[in-house]
């Protein structure tokens, strides 16, 4: 679920209620598949809908190298002022299955280490 998101047309029980509670900065995950400009509409969109968020920055997803990370990471911050704190490329292994909700108990996942590791370096 997203940072607004819930079960109904309110914004308790949301991520972005929690970190109203706890003054609590958000960095967002955001999928960047085949994007370039458009990502900029989109944080505009999660910038402006509450202004009671304090979003600070993004980390992007499913980037397909280098290259399009620095195409995104230029746009991001000239468009929004954002700080782009790094990105996940777009492979294989580094790709979790998820059920409803995204919630996979970490004995479920299988060869769990070799993923996380392969994600720190």
């Amino acid at each position: 679920m997203g940072l607004y998101d819930v079960l109904g047309d309110s914004s308790i029980g949301s991520s972005f209620e929690i970190t109203r509670i706890l003054d609590l900065p958000v960095i967002l995950v955001v999928n960047a598949k085949g994007a370039s400009r458009s990502i900029a509409a989109l944080l505009d969109g999660f910038i402006n809908f509450d202004k009671h968020a304090r979003i600070i920055g993004v980390i992007l997803n499913n980037v397909s190298g280098e290259k399009h990370y620095e195409l995104l990471n230029r746009i991001i911050i000239r468009e929004t002022n954002l700080k782009c704190f790094g990105y996940l490329s777009r492979k294989d292994n580094f790709s979790f299955q998820s059920r409803h909700l995204d919630l996979t108990l970490p004995n479920e996942i299988i060869d769990l280490e070799n993923k996380i590791k392969a994600l720190s370096c």
